[in-house]
């Protein structure tokens, strides 16, 4: 068990949320892309997250590191037939992983908005312990 800081549990939110922008921004950057060969094809790409502490555990220190990385499912692929030709694509939904992107900004936004709020209040403490 470890004790996360209240910048800790801000940098863990950054890193979390950076990493669902960067596999939302790969499922939309390969919707459109084509593939000869069904091996080819990425799969759709998310976060998986494991142990991620409640704000409970957070508070009272109870917490696990958590372990979080992008991964690939590779079985969300489809086959078109284009002029006699079998295309492969990734079977993504446009405004499923737009929404993604959506939420993942503004989940990111709002952490860094909170650490600057936190910086700031750490700032005025140290204004006040100096007078």
């Amino acid at each position: 068990m470890i004790n996360l800081s209240s910048i800790d549990l801000m940098k863990l939110s950054l890193s979390l949320e950076s990493r669902r922008l960067e596999a939302a921004s790969e499922n939309l950057a390969n919707i459109n892309k084509t593939y000869s060969n069904s091996s080819d094809v990425p799969g759709e790409f998310y976060l998986k997250v494991n142990q991620l502490p409640n704000i409970t555990d957070v508070v009272i220190g109870h917490t696990q590191s958590p372990d979080f990385l992008i991964e690939v499912d590779k079985s969300k692929k489809r086959a078109e037939y284009q002029s006699g030709n079998i295309e492969y694509r990734v079977d993504i939904n446009l405004e499923e992983k737009v929404i993604d992107l959506n939420e993942a900004k503004n989940a990111y936004e709002a952490s860094i908005r909170l650490f600057n709020n936190s910086k700031e209040i750490s700032r005025n403490i140290m204004k006040i312990g100096g007078k």
